[in-house]
């Protein structure tokens, strides 16, 4: 049967409206012209988790397929089994064994879900009970995922045929004697099909087989199904995009664009844009009319006391990408390495949502960690991960814990303060597995300046981080570190962190109380001594010395770390510098409850004073 093509157009459909059909929700595959975009299924606002369901250890760093929602039920296949799981809780509801691992993406098509093998099976599944409903074995084995119209199924076979197959039976239709090596899907073209062949020469046929335009693309092994809008055609290959006009015989090419960064895949397309993910982490977005970069990164550094601004193309991901970019709605979602997905605005690239990966305490995850293709429905996304868990988020779920601080740096020391030897990061490892982070809206201070420019988000491990230079000198006394972050929801992490910093070992601590006035409210102590002021009075109170001069050379105020005051419960270390004199004195007082005296004598309300005695 040599009339494959007079099967796909009398259809109740035609293949144009096939291919202009994207008002349904992603249900595997690159979808409508192979464009792996979806701009009528918007990716969820803020998703939540509603459930994971940790499926065991046994299934833990196998790569998950993408995942299938069939009515109320969740689909997704770990190696060779395939399983359902209860879309309400996640629970395991049956499983089955597969003939081998699934080639490409598994498919829900008419309620089922169709899925194939290289070996050249193909089974279609009933969602509900995993029971098989059909079963095709096609000679040869396969080249290529199906490409589909809405009665048809088209493969492209390792002996260089096309078979069709009837979408909802399986019952094979035709085969069709390629007449060249073909290693690529072919793909609907209007009322046509366009086939790629691996030496090059790309056709435009009709159902008669009828060559209506072709072109050869010169030093080019054509391995990737291509890209279409109806209009124009995007073919991808070794380090090379190009866009082609099959409509055209006498000037076919459009443009070509030279991507030496290209992940392995097509790219994707949407409107008047192409996304493309590198290899070396970065994300491009180039104009589909021109070939040209959309998306560039300034930096700049300095050489010689001289900056010099640079500018790269693309935007810079947190980790290698798998897989080409998938447009849901207005946004981008990319699945990178270490268990991460990162939704980014598809106009602008900027990001709108981390989520990471966070495995059983007991069980290690690989930086190659990543998530399978996700599934939405309304609100809803479903996906499967490497560390073995199945996961629901919605934009119902009411994820209103804020991200969590797990490790703090620096860590508390057993003798309560810090050498400057030991100080080497300042930071914490920050997690949300609730509903992700916001990375852009991270900050850091230290002691109320600024080092967020200068601080490190490391997604792969969820660690923001300021590296302290060598030369780098801490005063002794104690210091305040300040993180802020936020998930998408606007829930807000806040860590304060208070630590003593030190040169010498050994130190006498001496408690003041804050009550009614501070207790002792003489004191007398020897050079070197830690002084530690704890407020129990329950209200705001601060600690300020009376001589200004005090103030600036040995930093004697809470207000650089407590500028609004220092709260109920909460203490202010002050170290007594070693260069005092013996028998000197330091008068101090509460801005709030108290005034200053004049250097040499006490003032009045909350007051107290400092003599230096002999160690």
């Amino acid at each position: 049967m040599n009339h494959l093509w007079r099967l796909s157009l009398n259809t109740t459909v035609l293949v144009m409206t096939v291919l202009s059909s994207l008002a349904v929700p992603w249900q595997g595959g690159r979808g409508a012209g192979n464009r792996n975009a979806f701009p009528n299924t918007p990716f969820p606002h803020a998703p939540a988790v509603v459930w994971k369901s940790y499926l065991g250890k046994d299934f833990v760093n196998i790569p998950p397929s993408n995942t299938l929602i069939a009515g109320e039920m969740v689909i997704v296949a770990y190696g060779t089994y395939l399983l359902g799981l209860s879309a309400d809780t996640g629970e395991l509801r049956w499983e089955q064994m597969l003939p081998d691992v699934p080639f490409g993406d598994i498919l829900l098509l008419d309620n089922q879900v169709v899925i194939s093998y290289a070996s050249g099976i193909i089974t279609a599944i009933n969602p509900a009970d995993g029971n098989t409903i059909w079963k095709q074995r096609l000679p040869g084995g396969l080249s290529n995922g199906p490409t589909c119209s809405d009665t048809l199924l088209l493969f492209t076979s390792k002996a260089n045929s096309i078979e069709a197959l009837e979408r909802k039976t399986g019952k094979h239709q035709a085969t069709t004697d390629a007449r060249d090596k073909l290693q690529a899907a072919p793909i609907f073209f209007g009322r046509s099909l366009i086939l790629p062949y691996a030496s090059g020469l790309v056709k435009r046929i009709d159902d008669n087989h009828d060559t209506h335009w072709a072109f050869q693309l010169p030093d080019a092994v054509l391995s990737l199904t291509p890209v279409t809008d109806g209009k124009s055609l995007y073919l991808s290959y070794a380090n090379t995009i190009v866009a082609l006009n099959p409509l055209n015989q006498n000037k076919p090419a459009i443009w070509i664009h030279y991507t030496p960064d290209r992940q392995f895949e097509p790219v994707t397309l949407d409107g008047q844009r192409l996304y493309i993910a590198g290899q070396s982490g970065r994300l491009f977005s180039i104009d589909a009319a021109t070939g040209k970069d959309l998306w560039f990164t300034t930096t700049s550094k300095t050489k010689d006391e001289k900056t010099i601004t640079e500018q790269q193309v693309g935007l810079p991901l947190y980790a290698t990408p798998i897989g080409a970019p998938i447009v849901f709605g207005d946004s981008l979602l990319v699945r990178m390495e270490s268990g991460l997905m990162g939704l980014y605005d598809k106009n602008t690239g900027a990001i709108q949502w981390l989520y990471r990966l966070k495995s059983p305490d007991s069980v290690s995850m690989p930086k190659t960690a990543y998530m399978g293709g996700p599934a939405i429905e309304g609100d809803d996304v479903y996906f499967a991960g490497m560390d073995g868990n199945v996961y629901h988020l919605s934009a119902k779920a009411p994820g209103k814990d804020p991200p969590s601080f797990d490790i703090v740096y620096p860590l508390t020391a057993e003798k309560g303060y810090i050498t400057p030897d030991k100080l080497d990061y300042l930071g914490a490892l920050i997690q949300d597995e609730g509903c992700g982070l916001v990375p852009t809206q991270m900050t850091m201070s230290l002691d109320g300046a600024d080092l967020t420019k200068s601080a490190t988000f490391d997604p792969t491990s969820g660690f923001f981080y300021y590296k302290i230079p060598a030369k780098e000198q801490f005063r002794q006394g104690m210091h305040r570190l300040v993180i802020n972050c936020k998930d998408p929801r606007g829930n807000i992490g806040l860590l304060n962190k208070d630590f003593i910093v030190t040169t010498t070992s050994a130190r006498e601590r001496v408690v003041v109380a804050i009550r009614g006035e501070f207790v002792p409210k003489h004191l007398v102590v020897a050079p070197g001594t830690i002084i530690s002021w704890r407020n129990e009075s329950g209200n705001l109170r601060t600690i300020v010395a009376d001589v200004k001069d005090y103030v600036k050379i040995t930093h004697f105020s809470s207000d650089d770390i407590y500028p609004d005051g220092l709260p109920d419960g909460e203490q202010w270390v002050w170290f007594v510098p070693n260069n005092l004199e013996i028998g000197s004195t330091i008068y101090y007082h509460c801005r709030l409850k108290g005034q200053a005296g004049d250097g040499a004598h006490l003032g009045q309300g909350l007051v107290g004073v400092i003599e230096i005695g002999n160690p």
